[in-house]
């Protein structure tokens, strides 16, 4: 007499490597032909879809969330704690993460691009010298994890002074911790990858943004909410910055700032990049954390 297979319903086919899924499993890609979501104990999701309460409470028997992210602000935590669904997430297997360097990596794109001016090198003939050398330059790196280490890394290698800011005290060889008020007034390149976390809301506000050097860059990592975005944009439009660059972007604040909806028009008058949340995304890291969050979970965490 055969057992009935738990089913497990993933919301994003892409990539996905099905062969991470044990065989005692029944796996479904989401479609919106699906009328039972009852059936489902497992979700498996990325980014793509935000998981509220009005989409959860659909699932009467839903039991786990597994989310290939680190960041849990698409995920209703309250709704979840409430009806007993355990969120699992790339927190869950920090120690693996330190072999994934794809999101310091793209930090570092994104700074050498808007510190040479990119844009506007691109396309002008060499009439006039543009952008700056990284050499010699103060880096200021805010939230020193996993990420803000590796940065330290590419900072050191390029010959670059680093200061650094954490709520921890961390001793690093070769680079001193600061304030953040500090570290706002003497970098020349300010990278910030702390955690998405919604205590870290404003976490970079008008006042340590007002204090940047004119031919000084921010470049942003984490989420948009982390920071004054307005104030940061504004400081750009008005020539107040060197330059801004983003993985992450509200095009509302970018439309009421600019006062259009052409981006590259804004990219060519104004140095600024930005990218859409791609840190992560490239085919080697998603294969890896996929492949190491699934075994983690199937061999660790699910009781059956």
């Amino acid at each position: 007499m055969s057992t009935k297979k738990v089913k497990i319903l993933i919301l994003e086919d892409d990539f996905f490597d099905h062969k991470n899924i044990p065989d005692k499993f029944a796996q479904e890609i989401y479609n919106k032909n699906i009328k039972n979501f009852n059936e489902f104990e497992i979700i498996i999701s990325r980014l793509k879809f935000s998981l509220k309460k009005n989409f959860l409470s659909k699932f009467n028997n839903l039991k786990y969330i597994i989310t290939f992210t680190t960041a849990l602000d698409h995920i209703d935590l309250h709704y979840c704690d409430q009806k007993k669904i355990i969120v699992i997430s790339l927190r869950n297997i920090k120690k693996k993460l330190y072999k994934v360097s794809s999101t310091a990596e793209h930090a570092w794109m994104l700074t050498l691009l808007v510190y040479r001016k990119f844009h506007e090198i691109e396309f002008t003939k060499r009439k006039k010298p543009i952008g700056y050398q990284i050499k010699g330059k103060v880096v200021g790196i805010v939230g020193m994890g996993r990420i803000g280490k590796m940065l330290f890394n590419y900072s050191n290698s390029f010959g670059c002074k680093i200061i650094y800011s954490d709520l921890n005290s961390i001793k690093i060889s070769n680079a001193s911790q600061v304030s953040i008020v500090n570290l706002f007034k003497k970098s020349d390149i300010i990278i910030i990858c702390i955690s998405s976390d919604e205590n870290n809301l404003n976490y970079i506000n008008s006042k340590l943004i007002n204090t940047m050097k004119k031919n000084s860059i921010l470049i942003n990592i984490s989420r948009n909410w982390i920071i004054d975005e307005l104030t940061v944009l504004y400081s750009l439009k008005l020539k107040k910055i060197f330059g801004y660059g983003t993985d992450f972007i509200n095009f509302n604040n970018l439309h009421k700032v600019f006062n259009t909806k052409n981006i590259s028009k804004i990219r060519s008058n104004y140095n600024y990049i930005s990218t859409n949340h791609s840190g992560g995304n490239n085919i080697d890291a998603i294969k890896y954390v996929e492949n190491e969050l699934l075994f983690h979970f199937f061999n660790n965490i699910y009781k059956g």
